[in-house]
């Protein structure tokens, strides 16, 4: 089986499509959903309809120069920037169904889109190649791939086990059930953090830190044996 790669549609042809369906929802709901004698301000609406797009096309915009600034792009990176733009698909979705009274509030909706985001999360971390911008960067994790892919299978598991406590915001009312959703998130994400500090480079069967070595820059090959070297007359 191929590896996947990174390609121009994974890299903004997929989350442009996602950001676009963002707006002809909005166009939808407005048109055909919305109150005529709503007595929201402009502003308000604008806010409303078109903040989230917004928002998508700054996040979509300001990770992949990041990732292109690193020299990084590859298919799991592709992914979490993906997934990151349908999380805030969902959240539109849910603020637009708040807005035409089809939800009650945003604590119906953000536990839910909360957890989705951290399951979508665990895969394309246990998988992110070392040194990805998006990853966990830290003095050992930079040092050593072994302590890279060991931090980030850690952290897809805590993350898949804290989109699977997410749903509890659900039990709650207002504010507090954005905190109750996030509170494992946070945890999970400091756990990480925690994994990756802490991380160590393998060692050797006489315990001393295995060294990588610094790849030397490309060198002729060296002339024949009785071959004269430069300048020679």
């Amino acid at each position: 089986m191929s590896e996947a790669v990174s390609t121009v549609g994974t890299r903004w042809g997929l989350p442009a499509v996602v950001i676009w369906a963002g707006l002809m929802l909005s166009a939808w709901v407005h048109t055909e959903r919305l109150p005529q004698h709503t007595t929201a301000s402009a502003g308000k609406l604008a806010a409303v309809f078109l903040g989230v797009p917004a928002l998508q096309i700054l996040a979509l915009v300001g990770l992949r120069k990041v990732l292109a600034r690193a020299g990084r792009t590859s298919a799991m990176a592709d992914l979490l920037v993906l997934w990151l733009v349908v999380f805030l698909f969902g959240l539109h979705a849910a603020i637009l169904a708040v807005a035409v009274g089809m939800l009650e509030s945003l604590g119906r909706g953000v536990p839910v889109a909360i957890s989705l985001l951290l399951l979508g999360f665990g895969p394309a971390l246990a998988f992110m190649e070392p040194g990805s911008p998006l990853g966990i960067r830290t003095k050992a994790t930079l040092a050593s791939p072994a302590a890279w892919r060991a931090t980030h299978r850690f952290a897809a598991v805590v993350f898949g086990l804290a989109g699977l406590l997410a749903p509890v915001g659900l039990l709650f009312e207002g504010a507090e059930a954005l905190y109750a959703a996030l509170a494992p998130a946070l945890v999970a994400l400091s756990l990480a953090l925690a994994r990756g500090a802490l991380a160590r480079a393998p060692r050797d069967e006489h315990g001393a830190p295995v060294e990588r070595p610094i790849p030397e820059p490309d060198e002729p090959p060296a002339p024949p044996a009785g071959t004269p070297g430069p300048g020679a007359d």
